[in-house]
């Protein structure tokens, strides 16, 4: 047999039949795109679905498979509505997160998420509305970090002759240094500090960005303050 015949013989052979049906995801795989989600993020995008499907069952139209018009009402309704802890409608940032939180439910049951280019339109004539208007609420909030005053001021409010002021005095000063947020801090060991000539080193797991970074974190000029001597 040629090999032009056998490479024709080999096509012409039956073949498995391939499956191109969009199977579901499994509870493993669920889990493990869960785990790649920062905790706080899974606890809003689950309060924000929550409130939606609410509204859903109030208006009676069905959250899931959601229409874009569906979206677009929805986004319409938190522009105007007051939300129950502030008695103001609610912000752009927070209308972008319900949004997201929609499209992200649509993928978790694997259903295609709905259009939201209407929705966006609407909320992009909000946040236009509230910037001529003067409305602090049309710039997303950022926490505002301690400065050096305000740390003096909290560590003065703690007995430092007793374990736990130690404890916390510590906790605010390397916390100060890191840069490091509540639960980065809290998950800090004994092992991720190195010392150095210069101070200490500290393996510190970022969540937002899920990564560890070595931080440098030098001798304070002043003994009250230093981190490295209170840790």
């Amino acid at each position: 047999m040629s090999q032009s015949s056998e490479i024709a013989t080999r096509s012409d052979a039956p073949s498995a039949a391939v499956d191109n049906t969009t199977q579901p995801l499994s509870g493993a795989a669920r889990a493990a795109l869960a785990a790649g989600t920062a905790d706080s993020t899974r606890r809003a995008y689950a309060s924000d679905w929550e409130q939606f499907t609410d509204w859903c069952a109030a208006v009676g139209r069905p959250p899931l498979p959601a229409s874009p018009e569906t979206v677009i009402e929805y986004v319409t309704t938190l522009t105007t509505a007051p939300r129950p802890s502030t008695g103001r409608p609610y912000g752009p940032s927070s209308i972008e997160r319900a949004v997201a939180a929609i499209r992200t439910a649509h993928r978790a049951a694997n259903v295609q998420p709905p259009e939201t280019k209407g929705a966006r339109m609407v909320l992009s004539g909000y946040r236009d509305q509230l910037a001529r208007a003067k409305d602090p609420a049309a710039r997303a909030r950022k926490a505002q970090p301690a400065v050096p005053a305000r740390l003096r001021e909290m560590l003065a409010t703690l007995d430092r002759d007793t374990l736990a002021g130690k404890r916390d005095a510590a906790l605010l000063l390397l916390g100060f240094a890191s840069a490091a947020r509540v639960s980065e801090l809290v998950a800090l060991d004994v092992a991720d500090l190195v010392e150095t000539e210069q101070g200490i080193e500290a393996a510190v797991y970022r969540l937002k960005v899920k990564a560890f970074t070595d931080t440098a974190i030098p001798y304070g000029s002043k003994l009250d303050t230093c981190p490295v001597r209170a840790a």
